[in-house]
């Protein structure tokens, strides 16, 4: 969940560099990574210049224990 000044979140195909994909995560935005997005997708929140307000972001993780 994202909190404050929007940012642009960035995705990138791992087997082909070339595909990428670009949100914006405006306050309230709720981004949900399901394992293949995992699996197949390298991601970031990128350096932005000229950005004025502050940002707070909260991350839920799930996860399962091998036993």
């Amino acid at each position: 969940i994202s909190f404050g000044q929007s940012r642009f979140f960035d995705c990138r195909l791992k087997k082909d560099h070339r595909v990428k994909v670009r949100n914006p995560l405006e306050h309230g935005s709720l981004l949900m990574m399901y394992s293949p997005m995992q699996d197949e997708w390298e991601h970031q929140v990128p350096k932005q210049k000229r950005l004025n307000n502050s940002r707070v972001n909260l991350t839920f993780r799930c996860i399962k224990s091998r036993r």
